[in-house]
């Protein structure tokens, strides 16, 4: 369904609750509400700024945590290889 798919592509929390492989429950406790306000923010498209914002920040802090694995990994690597 299109309609569908494109509301999903619309829906910044909704990418962001995939990407992180969190529940909408999940995704709540750690931005502070209800999987259910979440849910019922993208159901009406009122997503409110802060929801948006505490969801990029979420999304940042994975991505920099993700950076600091991949940083930890090439070290390690690299002392393998003079060690």
């Amino acid at each position: 369904n299109i309609r569908k798919l494109y509301k999903e592509f619309r829906s910044p929390i909704k990418q962001a609750s995939k990407l992180l492989g969190l529940t909408y429950d999940e995704l709540g406790e750690k931005i502070g509400c209800t999987g259910s306000a979440i849910n019922n923010a993208i159901v009406r498209d009122k997503i409110s700024d802060w929801m948006i914002k505490s969801v990029e920040l979420l999304l940042e802090n994975h991505q920099l945590k993700e950076q600091i694995k991949r940083q930890n990994t090439a070290f390690k690597e690299t002392l393998k290889g003079i060690i």
